[in-house]
């Protein structure tokens, strides 16, 4: 699923639109999976950025694994995450989506602190 929702911005949608980030946040909780998270990432990839009411939504959830691994020392996961901002932070809209809620910028300082 993770590289079909890279193929397109148009799939991208319509796999989160069908509620599949819902089951991939309950999978990743379930075993920890390095593949759930790159596919979890890969719903924020892509031009124009998926919805600020996804963004809203699971960036928090993002942030969060995004420390656990840190913490954990997986680099590689860790850096898939913070990929995820970078390509986020492209967008005017997104950026100023991000300066807008305080909340999430708090998580990111958080971890990245």
């Amino acid at each position: 699923m993770g590289n079909i929702i890279s193929e397109s911005t148009a799939a991208r949608d319509e796999i989160i639109n069908a509620g599949f980030p819902e089951v991939l946040v309950n999978y990743i909780e379930q075993y920890t999976s390095k593949n759930g998270i790159w596919a979890f990432c890969n719903l924020f990839r892509g031009h124009p950025a998926p919805s600020l009411e996804f963004c809203d939504k699971y960036f928090p959830f993002l942030m969060k694994k995004f420390a656990s691994f840190q913490n954990q020392q997986n680099l590689e996961i860790s850096e898939d995450c913070l990929w995820v901002l970078v390509e986020l932070t492209e967008e005017d809209a997104m950026t100023t989506y991000l300066m807008q809620h305080e909340s999430h910028l708090l998580c990111l300082l958080d971890v990245i602190g």
